[in-house]
């Protein structure tokens, strides 16, 4: 049965369907942190204007370790490279990225990032586990943020993530 992600933030509610078929190792360790509550709390650390917000590292929670935000949470899941784009709205599992900008395979794990608008390049070196189908407003208010470099100056914390099946369509 498809399921659904609600993240609830300081700046608003986002919800994406997840893709157990397609990822199914990365929809199942997120779902289990979600319903572990390891994302309450979790700042989303990274954010590039018309790109992706990214979040999930647990270092975020922290403020005392601002300088290592983006380093915690990864290495921990196989490689789920999908056939789905990176349309607005895709969430993909974050990786560590080479010096040319790649992803270093392997580097999988607790972070993701939702992108803003179709970023053609991430297309097949990503996992893309879900889709936003309600709250992109939230994301893109994220992307407008004032920053220093791909650090939003706001405090953005997701709350909560909880987890429910896709209920039948309202009559």
């Amino acid at each position: 049965m498809p399921k659904l992600a609600t993240f609830e933030t300081t700046k608003g509610t986002i919800v994406a369907e997840l893709f157990a078929g397609e990822a199914p190792k990365t929809v199942e360790n997120f779902e289990k942190l979600a319903n572990e509550g390891f994302y309450d709390g979790v700042k989303f650390h990274r954010v590039l204007p018309d790109f992706v917000v990214q979040g999930g590292d647990p270092l975020s929670k922290d403020p005392k370790k601002k300088a290592l935000y983006g380093t915690g949470g990864l290495k921990l899941l196989p490689d789920e490279t999908s056939s789905r784009m990176h349309l607005g709205g895709a969430v993909s599992c974050g990786m560590r990225g080479d010096p040319a900008g790649g992803p270093i395979p392997g580097s999988s794990g607790t972070q993701f990032f939702i992108c803003d608008s179709w970023e053609q390049q991430l297309d097949g070196k990503f996992s893309v586990f879900a889709r936003v189908t309600d709250g992109m407003y939230v994301v893109r208010q994220m992307s407008a943020l004032p920053r220093i470099g791909d650090r939003i100056e706001e405090r953005i914390v997701i709350t909560k993530v909880s987890i429910r099946p896709v209920g039948p369509p309202a009559e």
